[in-house]
């Protein structure tokens, strides 16, 4: 079951005060790390295992689109679940992280429990079909 499991999540955001406020929506329920931009965000994959991205596109130094490229060389972690949370909601910023492989894109404003409940059941998905691949039938 999903309760049981402690998943673990980096999340990615320049902005400071949207970053602390994610860390608090997510880290009762799941283990969490942050990265101020994709730079950062690389150097904590080289170190940690991670169950799910949550980034920012608009960032300094590497932003969303340039670390989920880099991301995507990565042989051993490219296939981790990436999530944008971004303002930008234009068709052309949506359908570029589209063709980057990201697994969702989620539009900025949005409420707390909104995104917690996304999250959580899109993990619940992630672990639904993990188990259904693991069955001998």
């Amino acid at each position: 079951m999903l309760d049981a499991i402690k998943y673990t999540i980096l999340l990615v955001e320049d902005d400071l005060s949207i970053l602390k406020l994610l860390d608090h929506i997510f880290k009762k329920d799941y283990n969490t790390f942050t990265a101020e931009n994709g730079r950062i965000a690389l150097e904590k994959i080289k170190e940690n295992k991670f169950d799910l991205i949550i980034s920012d596109i608009m960032m300094p130094d590497i932003d969303g689109f340039e670390f989920k490229q880099q991301l995507n060389l990565d042989h051993i972690n490219k296939d981790i679940p990436f999530i944008f949370l971004s303002a930008m909601s234009d068709f052309n910023t949506r359908s570029t992280a589209l063709k980057l492989g990201v697994t969702e894109y989620i539009v900025k404003p949005v409420k707390p429990i909104e995104i917690k409940e996304k999250i959580k059941q899109f993990l619940q998905l992630q672990y639904n079909e993990k188990t259904d691949n693991t069955k001998i039938y």
